[in-house]
């Protein structure tokens, strides 16, 4: 039994590197990332209202399609 509920609670603190950050995002739906520098955005919708010209947010391109035409030019 106790070894049951040590590996268990190794289980649990190894999986908890996995997991995904947080998601603490400012009004404008993104974060400054820290790691590979820049600006990571989760919310397009917000990002948008706050900066309405960027090329991000123009009308004819989805963020769906961007990140395939990423994808492409590499």
């Amino acid at each position: 039994m106790n070894r049951l509920f040590f590996l268990v609670v190794i289980c649990l603190f190894l999986a908890s590197s996995v997991w995904a950050h947080g998601g603490r995002t400012d009004a404008c739906g993104g974060h400054n990332d820290r790691k590979h520098g820049g600006y990571h955005i989760h919310n397009y919708s917000k990002y948008c209202a706050c900066y309405p010209d960027a090329p991000e947010c123009k009308k004819d391109v989805k963020p769906s399609t961007k990140k395939k035409e990423k994808a492409q030019e590499k």
